[in-house]
């Protein structure tokens, strides 16, 4: 065959493949009318936009963000329609773009209207405009696989002072609900948006509580043709930013949710036909079952083994399509494949174990809300996470099987803090109160030891022994399993050189594990040139901190706020510094304390004849504080700071002698504002990390998904 005719077969190939790919996206989706149940809203008259107006965000402005739901016995569709201006030119790439995510299993997407209204002339785009359909895995970097799409609209010729209005219509039903509804309407964003509607329209057989939380309005209500009407407008709706580190569970936008379920009973009794323990099990996880019951005789020991078989060896992966976003595999299939997401890991140690005889259940929760879901109507979708409740000796222990490997004994593991769960054990009726965690589940003792005796001009030791306890351990178990012990000695050093230039590794750093304990120790080797540094006229001077807790002593990058501020507590650091001098000072003792409701600091110095003591202990009690206490919060931080400042001076007149050492500043002497003792490689580990602030904007409100009933549990 010549070059000449394979191109053209090519070609041919290709064209075929472009056809049947369109035909593939065009049955994702259709064109078509506005559905009748639909009821048009009105624009209000609006002025001119200016660039710098107070409704204007990112280029644009939102005139109008209309979302219509009807219930009916066994459907739903979900009306969504936005009218937008671009302002600047920073608003045409928004306005030109337009993204539907929905889940073609369940789901039937119909494209309604696609408009630019250009100088008074509306032009409808809608069938020629470019429309990719996506196989888009957004959480894809967590392993889970939920069989989304997302349909993709990309307008051409989009210009300053062109009005934008579009409209889509999402209809059907999860089976995986049996029927059940339960969704919610997001009241306001970190955007402006000039008019919201909002129709709830509910078959009046349907028995569909609603409520308005964080000040959201109270609905007008009707009714019409059989279905009862719920409706909201309001106007002029002012954007509403998120500040800095809120914990992750504050919510302060306005919503409305509404389900049908009558009861947290109701829920669990839904989720419990999902999480049926199977009878027998296959040969294959029997097995796996007698291999437990052979090696340990105890019930707090076989425990303890089911957890780590399901944590060790049944990876994460969650593949979450359709009735899978609720609905976990069966244990055997999951034993055989060996992965499954936090729902089919749980059902599969809630099987192990009540072969064994042992009390557990499945427990749903969720990481985000935390105790705040008992504010929630109760709800399918309430909840992002399932972890396992196990009884023994008369209490309630939580575990995790999608943490990494945990060691310790059923005493000192580490439990999770969701602060409310719904256990399916056949006979919940309300939500249980998971226990709070104590400043020592996540604690930290550290040990430097300080070796100057050669004198002022020699490098000294500087060794640092770190025991980690609880979920410390848990964390700097996991980061070393990964194999990073030479990028986390780079951390380390690094840290440390941002106060002590002269600083290197004199041995790489040790680890110690004591699995039974669940503590494991580091220790790290350094030497340290110029520690002790001239000042110019003749006199030395050292400074010593605490960096752990200096670390955790950090004021709030927004003190001035309206919003709750996280804190990364509870948690507990114990730090003891012990310096051989090169020469002796004169005795002295100093004790201090700070004391804040959301922490406690106290400190002890003691310096006689070579040596240098201290003795820190730092407690953080809360996990958040009150907008109101944040400045008082700020002044004991900066209160807690100066006490944490520690140098020794030298100083002398006319020559050196070696009798004319003197204390020059033992508590309160004031160090450079820019000492960058911040050490973000420990901060990684050793604390919980700042809560992200929810996601806004265009995004936010034009994608209009059903952010409870299609969540994956």
């Amino acid at each position: 065959m010549s070059a000449g005719k394979r191109s053209g077969v090519a070609r041919l190939a290709l064209a075929a493949g472009l056809l049947a790919c369109a035909a593939a996206q065009a049955a994702d989706y259709r064109i078509g009318p506005t559905p009748a149940w639909v009821k048009p809203v009105a624009l209000a008259a609006l002025p001119q936009p200016q660039a710098g107006a107070a409704n204007v965000a990112y280029g644009l402005r939102y005139d109008l963000i209309d979302d219509q739901v009807r219930l009916a016995a066994n459907g739903r569709g979900r009306w969504h329609h936005e009218i937008s201006e671009a302002v600047t030119d920073k608003g045409i790439d928004a306005l030109s773009h337009h993204e539907i995510a929905f889940d073609p299993s369940w789901e039937t997407l119909t494209l309604v209207q696609l408009d630019v209204v250009r100088d008074g002339r509306r032009t409808s785009r809608l069938r020629e405009v470019r429309v990719k359909v996506l196989q888009r895995e957004r959480d894809l970097e967590s392993r889970i696989y939920d069989g989304r799409k997302s349909v993709v609209l990309d307008l051409s010729d989009v210009r300053v002072g062109d009005t934008v209005e579009f409209a889509y219509v999402r209809t059907g039903m999860n089976p995986v609900f049996q029927g059940h509804h339960a969704s919610d309407f997001d009241m306001q964003w970190e955007v402006p948006v000039a008019q919201v509607h909002r129709r709830l329209s509910t078959a009046a057989g349907l028995d569909v509580r609603v409520a308005a939380l964080s000040g959201a309005p109270a609905a007008q209500v009707s009714r019409a043709d059989g279905f009862d009407e719920r409706t909201w407008d309001l106007h002029d709706v002012p954007a509403l930013r998120m500040e800095a580190s809120v914990p992750g569970s504050y919510n302060p936008y306005p919503w409305i949710e509404w389900s049908d379920f009558a009861s947290w009973a109701d829920v669990a009794r839904w989720a419990e036909r999902l999480y049926a323990v199977p009878a027998r099990l296959g040969p294959e996880l029997q097995s796996a079952v007698d291999g437990v019951a052979r090696q340990d005789s105890r019930d707090d020991e076989r425990v303890l083994a089911v957890l780590r078989l399901v944590q060790q060896q049944v990876r994460y992966l969650g593949v979450e399509i359709g009735a899978g976003t609720h609905a976990p595999s069966t244990p055997q299939v999951v034993w055989a494949r060996r992965w499954g997401d936090c729902k089919e890991k749980a059902l599969l140690m809630v099987t192990m174990l009540r072969a064994l005889g042992i009390d557990a259940s499945p427990a749903l929760v969720n990481t985000d809300r935390q105790e705040d879901i008992a504010r929630d109507l109760p709800s399918a979708g309430s909840f992002d996470h399932v972890i396992v409740r196990v009884r023994h000796d008369g209490r309630d222990i939580w575990l995790d099987p999608t943490r990494a490997p945990q060691q310790g004994t059923l005493a000192t593991v580490t439990q999770p803090d969701y602060a409310r769960a719904l256990v399916l054990d056949g006979s919940s009726g309300a939500l249980a109160s998971m226990p709070a965690h104590t400043v020592e589940a996540h604690a930290r003792d550290v040990r430097i030891d300080v070796d100057s005796r050669d004198g002022f001009d020699k490098p000294v030791r500087y060794d640092v022994r770190t025991a980690y306890r609880g979920l410390s351990a848990d964390m700097m178990r996991d980061r070393l399993g990964n194999g990073e012990r030479a990028e986390l000695q780079r951390g380390y050093l690094n840290f440390y050189a941002g106060s002590y230039p002269g600083i290197r590794v004199a041995a790489p750093f040790e680890v110690q594990d004591d699995a039974r304990a669940n503590i494991v120790v580091v220790t790290e080797h350094y030497a340290v040139k110029d520690f002790w540094p001239d000042d110019g006229h003749g006199a030395h001077q050292a400074r010593f901190h605490a960096p752990e807790i200096d670390n955790e002593l950090q004021a709030p990058a927004e003190p001035i706020r309206s919003m709750p501020l996280a804190l990364h507590g509870p948690q507990s650091v114990r730090e003891h510094l012990h310096v051989r001098l090169p020469l002796a000072w004169p005795d002295r003792k100093t004790d201090q304390s700070v004391t804040n409701q959301a922490f406690s600091l106290h400190r002890s110095v003691r310096v006689h004849g070579s040596e240098l003591e201290s003795d820190d202990v730092l407690e953080i009690t809360k996990d958040r504080i009150a907008a109101s206490a944040v400045a008082g919060f700020a002044a004991d931080i900066g209160k807690a700071q100066d006490v944490l400042r520690l140098s020794l001076s030298t100083a002398h007149s006319g020559g050196w002698s070696d009798r004319a050492p003197l204390l020059a500043g033992l508590a309160l002497l004031a160090l450079l504002a820019s000492w960058p003792w911040r050490r973000r490689v420990r901060a990684a580990l050793a604390r919980r990390g700042a809560p992200a602030a929810p996601a806004g904007g265009a995004a936010h409100a034009t994608a209009a998904n059903d952010s409870r009933q299609d969540l994956a549990a």
